[in-house]
């Protein structure tokens, strides 16, 4: 209480002589500012610390923060009251190369590490200092959100796409330096490398693609289409008149452009065979795939339906005659003739090469059978009705045939796997026989016989499209092949 100005109002009632009335005054009281009063007594001062707090300490004294989070800490007298924050000087030992502290005790998570000490200072009158410390570790964020980009992708069979994954954590903070492990749904149809490179592998839709870190999930749907078929070529051999006659054409049928006589033709790289023709009956002979520079492969004895290795080095053919067909034999694509013939398969459909070179399909006795090219190790594939054809699917574990099945009335196409099981439909009851012929090298299309016609359809039975015609269709029509290393 200001007991000066009590004693200039009393005056001023006495030099005035008139009655006044002299103010209350309280009982005297002692006391000790609030650190609110203080502030609001020194408006823009920070309040002082008072006199009767001995020591501080630091709330919480221990905390985990993840890297790119921050948390407050509280600096509290010993009765748990709150010290100004402005009265306070932090400070972050050995560095703040793991967590920093502002003015105002916020504390910000920098790298993973620690603990590292955080100390709080208060200041009092005098030389009266008290300090406080707390323990501080920073952690990895967690991984909140895995994205993949694109999440949808087309491609073609046999393309690749790499995918790229975004981990960020619950605050949407970028996270980097997280491991990521890459799987794939359906790899038959689209597989994954460990660094996410995407492998359009056969035609298929909806196939998933997963990117995983610390339990947290990203997908991306990839769909395998067919290449276009204006970026395939067939050669193909059919009646004109009295000569059978060789074409190469777009795989769509487009742009046929004739090349020799001839019949049976197989093509890889620059290379193909035929039978007949410009050579003679019983003639095995090759030409670059432009029709050019012809040369004699085969001569003596009756020759059939060759099929060139995937190196482009030997052919497999049907040579000489025996009971229901002709003996399995190997020539030189040189020309330096047959390298051998075995009698005891007497094949009666067209011979092909595995897409490895390693092995050769062929039918006797109404099966299908494959056979090393030493003549060795025969295996049985399946039965094969009168007059089917078959052929090795690309990934020679697999092969194309054609037959009836159940109650069909007509020939169809199927797909059954090596060993004889898993026999799956591709074309099956449409009022037409429907023979296979070849599957191109990417396992996508497959070119076929209906009604003495050349048609090519997807090998998942879409896109049913007729490609030739003109004519009566001979026993060979091929897709050209890329060739192989030898």
């Amino acid at each position: 209480m200001n007991y000066r100005h009590i004693t200039v109002a009393f005056a001023a009632c006495v030099v005035a002589a008139a009655a006044c009335t002299e103010p209350t005054v309280p009982s005297p009281t002692r006391l000790e500012p609030s650190l609110a009063m203080e502030a609001a007594r020194r408006p823009g001062a920070c309040p002082a610390l008072p006199k009767w707090t001995t020591s501080i300490a630091l709330s919480p004294s221990a905390l985990t923060v993840e890297v790119g989070a921050t948390r407050l800490l509280a600096v509290k007298d010993q009765a748990g009251a709150d010290i100004a924050p402005c009265a306070v000087t932090w400070g972050v030992t050995p560095n703040y190369t793991v967590a920093t502290v502002s003015d105002s005790g916020v504390v910000t998570g920098v790298s993973a590490g620690g603990p590292v000490t955080v100390t709080a200072s208060v200041s009092g009158k005098g030389k009266r200092k008290l300090q406080a410390t707390g323990q501080v570790t920073v952690s990895l964020a967690a991984v909140a959100s895995v994205t993949l980009a694109p999440a949808s992708v087309d491609l073609t069979i046999g393309a690749t796409r790499q995918l790229s994954v975004e981990l960020r954590d619950a605050r949407g903070n970028v996270l980097t330096g997280r491991t990521v492990t890459w799987s794939a749904a359906t790899p038959g149809v689209a597989s994954v490398s460990a660094a996410g490179l995407v492998n359009a592998v056969s035609l298929g839709q909806g196939a998933t693609i997963t990117a995983t870190s610390e339990g947290v999930s990203g997908s991306a749907v990839v769909n395998v289409n067919p290449v276009p078929l204006t970026s395939l070529a067939l050669v193909a051999s059919w009646w004109e008149g009295s000569a059978s006659r060789i074409y190469k054409m777009r795989g769509d049928g487009a742009s046929p452009t004739y090349l020799e006589t001839g019949i049976a033709p197989s093509v890889v790289g620059n290379i193909m065979l035929a039978r007949g023709g410009y050579f003679g009956e019983n003639v095995i002979y090759a030409m670059d795939s432009t029709g050019a520079n012809k040369r004699q492969i085969v001569g003596a004895g009756p020759s059939y339906l060759p099929d060139l290795s995937p190196d482009g080095s030997r052919l497999t053919l049907m040579y000489g005659d025996c009971p229901g067909g002709h003996p399995l034999a190997i020539a030189s694509a040189s020309g330096a003739g047959i390298i051998g013939v075995n009698s005891s398969y007497c094949t009666s459909i067209a011979p092909r090469w595995s897409p490895l070179g390693d092995r050769i399909l062929f039918a006797a006795g109404g099966n299908a059978y494959t056979v090393r090219t030493d003549f060795t190790d025969q295996r049985l594939v399946t039965a094969l009705p009168a007059g089917a054809g078959i052929t090795w699917a690309p990934n020679g574990t697999q092969f194309y045939l054609s037959a009836k099945v159940g109650t069909s009335t007509t020939f169809g196409i199927y797909r059954i796997d090596a060993d004889g099981t898993n026999l799956t439909p591709i074309s099956i009851d449409t009022g037409h026989d429907d023979f296979i012929a070849d599957v191109t090298p990417l396992g996508d299309w497959i070119v076929f016989y209906r009604n003495g016609e050349i048609w090519v359809m997807t090998t998942a039975g879409t896109q049913v499209t007729r490609v030739a015609a003109s004519g009566t269709a001979q026993e060979g029509v091929r897709w050209v092949r890329p060739l192989a290393p030898s």
